[in-house]
Order: C-alpha cells, then structure tokens, then sequence
C-alpha cells in the first residue's frame, strides 16, 4: 500500500490528485456552501461553516496519519487554501449583510450623502499627492498609477448609487462597474494574465483612493484621507462609511480574485494557494 502511494506522489499522479480536490474542494463553496455570497445565510450556518474551516486541517492530518510526507503535503495543500477561503468568505458575507442593514436604511443613506458632499475631494487628492510636492497634480497622479478622470467616475458614481432608490440591490453590480472603469485599457493578450496579477496588489490604490490610503505608502497614513475628513468633522456617518469601506475592500478583493483565476486557466483556490 505504501509503494503505491509513492507512486501517487509521482510528477502525472500527483498533479492530478491536487487538481481533483482543488476543483472539488471549490464547488463545496460555490455550489454547496456559498453560492451567492452577498445573500444573508443563517448564523447558525455561518458558525457551522466556520467551525469546520477551523477543524478540517487537523481532521485531514489525523486522517493521513502514517502515510508517506509528500502525499501528505499534497492532500493538506487544497485543504489549507478550503479552510481559509471559507473563512474569508463568511467574513464578507457577514459584511454584506451588515452594510445592507445600513444601505436599507434611508436615515442612515441621506446622512451619508450629505456628509459626503461635505468632503473636498479637490484637497483630498492633492493631499494623496503631497509626497510628489515638486510635481504637477497630473504628474503626481502618473507617479502613483492613478488615472484622475477615472478617480472623479468614480467619486460621482458612488454618490449617484447612494442616491438609488434600492442601493443594496445594486451594490454587486456598481463594484463590478468600478473595476471594469478600472481594467477597460487592458486587452485579451498573455499581457493581460501578468497585469491581472498585479492589479491584485495594485488594485485599491487606483479604484479607492478617495476612500483609502495608499497600500505603496501605507506608512504616510494607515487611514483613507476621506476618512480623515469625515472624522475631522465629526460625520455622524462614519461608522456606515467605514463598513462601506470594509466591504468595498473584500468585494473587490473577491472579485479580482475571481478575474486572475478565470484568466490563469485555474480555481480561486488553487490561486489562493500559489499566494
């Protein structure tokens, strides 16, 4: 029995063993146990969730025990990466559905718009830039990879959506708009698979930075100069802003997630386990 689990291990063996349970492992989530993850689930089912994402690394090691360690590795790879994907995506399903409290609420939503259009985003953004204090606006915008029509799109389409009449349904919708405002230069080249890699650790600056600091100097500001604003003047909205910001930041996470994964040719995660 151990000889032909050596065996296994070997290089045509072994990738298919891996491939099998990271394609089996995520149509557990997507089709099983999340299959819309912006739609409220039960709590009970959320801790049920989470309770098994926090137990199956260690049921798999006992299981396994005594075999050989490189079949191992690979049986803990694809279960590793199941594990913390489910945590994460009970986490932005519990945002989800507490930023939807908030957009329901038409109190809360006419406060934010108000407080909003309170905000210079003319200062705001120059303040994003003020490292570059011997540089034009539009050359500091080059210098950090922001393209600023796109950063004024963006600024006016939020507060457009805010004033919807159903914000909350649409809020899938309007991130995926972002995001493709934000990749419309990119073509379908082998380019474009390098690109996307980057723009998973690129991405923020450029689609958020009215709502956050910049990630390539995080130690100028560990908080979103809008942000800064809204507390300055003491916006009776910033906790709605800030969960709005929590869940902007997954969402789209999630989604160029989603978009390097489709484009490598593999699952979200065996993605996650090359990270």
């Amino acid at each position: 029995m151990i000889m032909f689990l050596k065996d296994l291990t070997k290089t045509e063996f072994a990738q298919w063993i891996t491939q099998t349970d990271f394609t089996m492992y995520n149509s557990i989530i997507t089709v099983l146990l999340l299959p819309n993850l912006l739609k409220p689930i039960p709590q009970l089912l959320t801790q049920q969730i989470r309770n098994f994402a926090k137990c199956i690394n260690k049921w798999m090691l006992n299981a396994l025990n005594g075999y050989p360690e490189e079949f191992v590795r690979m049986k803990t790879l694809a279960v590793s990466a199941l594990s913390h994907m489910l945590r994460r995506y009970t986490s932005l399903n519990h945002l989800s559905t507490a930023a939807c409290a908030v957009l329901k609420n038409q109190q809360q939503v006419i406060q934010m718009i108000n407080d909003l259009n309170k905000v210079d985003f003319k200062n705001v953004m120059v303040d994003n830039f003020e490292f570059f204090s011997d540089l034009s606006l539009e050359q500091a915008s080059w210098a950090c990879e922001c393209d600023m029509e796109t950063i004024h799109q963006i600024e006016n389409s939020f507060k457009a959506f805010l004033q919807e009449e159903n914000p909350c349904e649409r809020w899938a919708l309007w991130c995926e708009q972002v995001l493709d405002r934000s990749l419309i230069n990119q073509n379908n080249t082998a380019v474009k698979q390098f690109f996307f890699k980057w723009e998973f650790y690129r991405i923020f600056p450029l689609i958020f930075s009215f709502f956050s600091s910049f990630p390539s100097f995080r130690s100028h500001s560990n908080s979103s100069l809008v942000m800064r604003d809204l507390t300055l003047r003491s916006a009776q909205s910033f906790g709605s802003f800030h969960l709005i910001r929590l869940l902007f930041d997954e969402y789209i996470f999630y989604l160029v997630e989603q978009r390097i994964a489709k484009t490598s040719g593999i699952t979200p995660l065996q993605l996650l386990s090359q990270v």
